[in-house]
């Protein structure tokens, strides 16, 4: 578990909308490049605040990714 692994992916799914794209169509394959347990990968593709908090993510971070941050809206 790397909570800046996490951290990593979730500020260029924040920054990146090619990077949201791939994660909203094929999250499984997107984050397989990353070395993530299933955890955090359901965290990050749930977008589920209180899991990535739990995981040691910064709260900053966390507070800023909307609920709709995979969907298209």
């Amino acid at each position: 578990m790397s909570k800046r692994v996490v951290e990593q992916v979730l500020m260029r799914a924040l920054g990146d909308g090619e990077f949201r794209d791939h994660l909203r169509n094929s999250a499984e394959a997107t984050l397989a490049r990353y070395d993530l347990t299933d955890e955090e990968r359901a965290a990050i593709v749930n977008a589920d605040q209180a899991a990535l908090l739990d995981l040691g993510v910064d709260k900053r971070l966390v507070q800023m990714l909307p609920p709709s941050i995979y969907k298209e809206g």
